[in-house]
């Protein structure tokens, strides 16, 4: 079984395990409760606010960024496929990835040469994981958005970004 814990502004994931290492457990949140066990904070939890709400309503108000977040739904992408599939500047699907970046509706790592972009959990802002699992069903039958899941199949990073 796997818990959340919430104390003192922070969170943690805790699995449980029943049999012989639930005691064990029991006592790690314990702990973590009374706030023993610092090792397991790792990140403060940020009260939502309307300056967050307010990033992810912009991030998702440019036509070009919510394609981008539908096309990320079927795949990870780097800048050199999102360039093709809209057809717009690199400079721009960067200025475009940023914003949806700081909105926390996608992520970002790094594999070699490539820089993969990813949807985000939401999982540090309520907002964006709202929208992001609404999206999911949202705007499917959308002609634009309906090509443009039928060519990503034919997008290929290696064919596309040249050294």
């Amino acid at each position: 079984m796997i818990i959340l814990v919430f104390a003192f502004g922070y969170a943690a994931v805790i699995r449980l395990s029943f049999g012989a290492k639930s005691r064990r457990s029991m006592l790690i949140v314990r702990a973590f409760i009374h706030g023993q066990a610092r090792g397991l904070m790792r990140r403060r939890i940020k009260e939502p606010n309307m300056k967050d709400f307010i990033k992810v309503m912009k991030a998702l108000s440019d036509p070009n960024r919510v394609k981008i977040i539908k096309m990320l739904q079927h795949k990870t992408m780097c800048v050199c496929e999102l360039r093709s599939a809209l057809q717009v500047a690199q400079p721009t699907v960067s200025k475009h990835l940023k914003i949806l970046e700081d909105a926390g509706l996608l992520r970002f790592n790094k594999d070699g040469q490539w820089v993969n972009y990813y949807l985000s959990d939401g999982g540090n802002s309520p907002y964006a994981a709202s929208l992001l699992g609404n999206l999911r069903h949202w705007l499917e039958d959308e002609a634009e958005i309906s090509n443009l899941r039928d060519r990503l199949p034919m997008i290929r990073r290696e064919e596309i970004c040249k050294s």
